[in-house]
């Protein structure tokens, strides 16, 4: 009979993925969710693309306890999934050709916002200019000729 504290405990097991083969340290409250969060960031197998099989049995309750799924001490699990490639995926293609779309709206943007300034300042340059002459334009008159 084991005791509870055995069962709460951590948990070695070991994790193959193809050839590699992963020792992993789970808390024994740890849930099946918790183990594909970790074996993630072990393999780069995303969560949604992991399928972990142990004693045969594909895990698939990812709320399930890991001893609740049968994991034990020394257990040894098969990971089956393909790790992510962004160059494969359709999606993340999009999201880049998006980004150097943006990119490039950005450098127009910017490129028009310099030459909207440019005209803004020349044309406070020609008002000046005409407010300017239009006080200093005026033709003199020779107070001492007035009189």
């Amino acid at each position: 009979m084991t005791s509870q504290s055995q069962e709460v405990g951590d948990l070695e097991i070991i994790v193959s993925h193809g050839p590699d083969k992963h020792c992993v340290s789970l808390p024994g409250a740890a849930t099946v969710g918790d183990l594909s969060l970790k074996l993630e960031e072990l393999t780069a197998v995303p969560v949604g693309g992991q399928k972990i099989i142990n004693r045969g049995k594909t895990l698939m309750n990812h709320d399930l306890n890991v001893t609740e799924a049968g994991i034990r001490n020394g257990s040894k699990l098969m990971l089956i999934g393909k790790k992510f490639n962004p160059e494969e995926d359709e999606n993340y293609k999009q999201i880049v050709e998006a980004r150097k779309k943006i990119d490039s709206l950005a450098k127009k943007q910017s490129g028009i916002s310099e030459e909207l300034s440019g005209v803004e300042k020349r044309s406070m340059a020609g008002k000046q200019k005409a407010s300017v002459s239009a006080i200093f334009g005026r033709p003199r008159i020779d107070l001492d000729k007035v009189r």
